[in-house]
């Protein structure tokens, strides 16, 4: 997940599963799942929720 101008967007699908968020992919982010920002944000989630 994250936070534009205020919006939020889903960056992976489990976020996109669990919630009704745009994809970060479309416009006006235009960001990848696999970018290292949304890869580097997942693996912290998944660290702190163990």
């Amino acid at each position: 997940m994250g936070i534009s101008n205020g919006s939020v967007y889903a960056s992976t699908g489990g976020a996109r599963n669990t919630a009704t968020c745009p994809k970060a992919s479309a416009a006006p982010l235009q960001i990848s799942p696999d970018d290292d920002i949304v890869q580097a944000f997942d693996t912290c989630v998944v660290n702190l929720t163990r």
